[in-house]
């Protein structure tokens, strides 16, 4: 359905399930062509978690540990809602500890952080 929020904007809701991915990703494309300057911004809405990685070494990367998530996240190369998880995936703090490791947290969608267990970095 559609309806207009507080702040007088347009919300889009769509139907969980597989295809509202793509279904969102198309849509969000089709409005930002057709509207361009005249829109100000189309944002996909989601459950998202933060979720803590440790036992890091110390010289590892944020971009090391950012492809590690995503090489994590389950699903074929082509499969849009796989390819939006992926690209969700953000590195919000990496630091060292005093026994020399790292530890990272990282923001992506709860259903890819229930499913990740373990990763390797590097």
């Amino acid at each position: 359905g559609m309806r207009r929020t507080r702040d007088g904007h347009l919300l889009v809701e769509l139907a969980k399930g597989v295809g509202s991915v793509e279904a969102a990703q198309k849509l969000s494309s089709a409005i930002a062509t057709r509207l361009g300057d005249a829109v100000g911004a189309v944002s996909h809405l989601g459950q998202y978690a933060v979720v803590e990685i440790v036992d890091l070494d110390a010289v590892a990367t944020e971009g090391e540990v950012l492809a590690a998530l995503r090489a994590a996240i389950p699903g074929a190369e082509d499969d849009q809602a796989a390819i939006y998880d992926r690209q969700s995936v953000q590195i919000t703090g990496l630091w060292s500890t005093r026994s020399g490791q790292q530890i990272a947290t990282a923001r992506m969608t709860r259903a890819s952080a229930s499913v990740i267990t373990r990763i390797p970095v590097g």
